[in-house]
């Protein structure tokens, strides 16, 4: 764009809008130590910051695609099938088959950590083959019973990502039927 010297557009300059115009456009800083270059520089094995403003964004997206009818669920299904499998293969996630309950509890501990969620072990139910944890409040806000199409289909993810790292996962009590934490089975697939 374009300003006149009275820093108005030309077209709409009450001055008559003569003079030299003179560019607005800036150049883009490309040095690579700036500050603004080093926020996006992505570190190994981290989450993005904004996680938490993420995922309840995310949530209500599901929730609207869950509404259409026929096509939002296995939409909103499929879209969590694909992030899970886009986790697992993505560079630097670190993600790899997983062999032990041990693993799979220290992958799910440390992904809750990096991501701020307020995952809980039963310690009392972990097994050779299996372990339950509680999540404390539903990381994407769904807590109604109307939620609960939208939910499943946000387990995909979930669901995916633990298939492919060598676990099932399966949830046994949810937010949107009522309880105040959800509860949620992992198991070693042999």
């Amino acid at each position: 764009m374009f300003k006149c010297q009275h820093r108005h557009r030309p077209a709409l300059c009450k001055r008559g809008g003569k003079g030299i115009l003179v560019s607005t456009l800036k150049a883009k800083k490309t040095d690579p130590t700036s500050e603004r270059n080093s926020r996006f520089e992505k570190k190994e094995d981290e989450m993005p910051p904004n996680t938490e403003k993420v995922m309840p964004k995310l949530g209500r997206l599901y929730e609207g695609l869950c509404k259409i009818p026929l096509i939002g669920e296995p939409l909103a299904r499929s879209m969590n099938r694909n992030m899970g499998r886009m986790i697992f293969h993505m560079p630097g996630s670190g993600a790899k088959r997983l062999s032990s309950v041990a693993e799979l509890k220290e992958y799910l501990l440390k992904t809750g950590e990096e991501m701020n969620f307020p995952f809980e072990v039963i310690e009392e139910s972990v097994g050779p083959d299996s372990f339950e944890f509680y999540v404390n409040g539903c990381p994407y806000g769904f807590k109604r019973p109307d939620q609960a199409k939208a939910c499943d289909a946000a387990m995909e993810m979930d669901r995916v990502l633990f298939a492919l790292l060598g676990g099932e996962l399966i949830v046994q009590e949810a937010a949107p039927e009522g309880v105040q934490k959800c509860r949620i089975l992992l198991k070693l697939k042999k």
